[in-house]
């Protein structure tokens, strides 16, 4: 959703508290710095990774026992990140935008094994809290410090709608019996089927979706069915149920619901891709302006990332302002629209000449919708 026409920075809401852990390392031992590239696979540069990471940890396991880990590491524009570590020893992992799981699993130095730092599970809200939870390893067996890249991929699969003709009005979408919990990160093989299974729905309530595209669900990887999916329509004041269905779920994927046709005839198609930064979550443009958090009124379910263009909110009710600085002579104003979310510019009560604020209530949604 963008808020800003000129003003180019997201404001997020999605329906999705992050603690970061301590850096365990004895301050006796003399550190061994080492430079990391991140990137994602399939994609030709790091450009616009930094924005999709808010926080990442790493944690340093040797013989199946974790020795090591560092958090509140700054990854730069080129997606490199330098890191302190005290021996360059075993197995490496990389968790981003993992605050709340990391809280929830309370890992040990010296404790916890790494079999089992593999295996965590958590919700959708888990690994979509305060952006997308994104997972990698990097080996020092036979590296050396120089020109290490690390694949860094997403944990959950994202759902798109597209709809792009003039006369069909999405009313809703159902995908049938899907997992919304699942394995953080990417097991050997395929797993067997755990989780519980429900189904869920996006519904456009009295704005129904059209002509565009937007991420409608985040949800874990899962196997073993073809995920059937209802959606609903209107068209030429007709209401019609078109019915597609979605291969295995898999991690940084994304699949489009293409909703297309005319006059009568209306159907559905699913396209699969990989996940390109930024797609579908963050604005393109220069950025003119920031949130101010001093004179925003936050509660604490409400996050604003470090970079103060992203704001987060969890799936309960939470109403909130939000304050703007922007550069001398930006335009504010509020573009589209997200279900379930009022917005309204409110007059600012700061000295500053560019600032603005935004009244906000975000009412109460299911885990896993955008």
């Amino acid at each position: 959703m963008n808020i800003l026409r000129h003003i180019y920075f997201p404001v997020f809401l999605i329906a999705l508290c992050a603690c970061t852990a301590d850096d365990f390392r004895d301050s006796t031992i003399v550190a061994e710095s080492l430079s990391v590239r991140f990137s994602q696979p399939n994609q030709q540069n790091a450009g616009g990774l930094s924005s999709e990471i808010d926080n990442i940890s790493a944690f340093r396991f040797e013989d199946n026992i974790l020795k090591e880990i560092v958090s509140n590491i700054n990854i730069n524009d080129e997606g490199v990140a330098d890191i302190n570590l005290a021996s360059m020893n075993g197995n490496l992992f990389f968790l981003a935008n993992a605050g709340k799981i990391i809280e929830e699993n309370n890992f040990q130095v010296d404790n916890t094994m790494e079999d089992d730092f593999l295996s965590i599970k958590s919700d959708v809200d888990g690994m979509n809290h305060r952006g997308i939870t994104m997972t990698g390893k990097l080996s020092f067996a036979g590296e050396g410090k120089d020109n290490l890249e690390v694949a860094i991929r997403h944990s959950v699969a994202r759902i798109d709608l597209a709809s792009y003709s003039v006369d069909a009005k999405v009313n809703s979408v159902k995908i049938k019996d899907v997992s919304l919990q699942g394995y953080v990160f990417e097991q050997e093989g395929k797993t067997e089927d755990i989780f519980d299974k429900d189904d869920i729905i996006k519904d456009f309530g009295d704005t129904p979706f059209s002509n565009g595209k937007e991420a409608i669900f985040y949800l874990p990887e899962q196997f073993g069915n073809r995920f059937q999916v209802e959606v609903l329509i209107t068209a030429n004041g007709a209401w019609k149920r078109l019915r597609a269905e979605l291969p295995e779920i898999l991690r940084n994927k994304i699949y489009t619901l293409k909703v297309y046709g005319s006059g009568a005839d209306f159907a559905i198609s699913v396209d699969t891709g990989d996940w390109e930064y930024g797609a579908g979550s963050e604005t393109s443009g220069i950025y003119k302006g920031i949130v101010d958090i001093d004179n925003s009124v936050l509660s604490d379910a409400v996050y604003v990332n470090s970079r103060r263009d992203s704001v987060f909110v969890d799936s309960w009710d939470n109403s909130f302002t939000l304050a703007f600085l922007s550069e001398e002579g930006a335009d504010c104003r509020i573009d589209g629209n997200v279900d379930k979310v009022e917005m309204e510019f409110v007059q600012s009560r700061s000295l500053e000449t560019n600032s603005r604020m935004l009244k906000v209530r975000s009412m109460r949604k299911m885990p896993g919708v955008a």
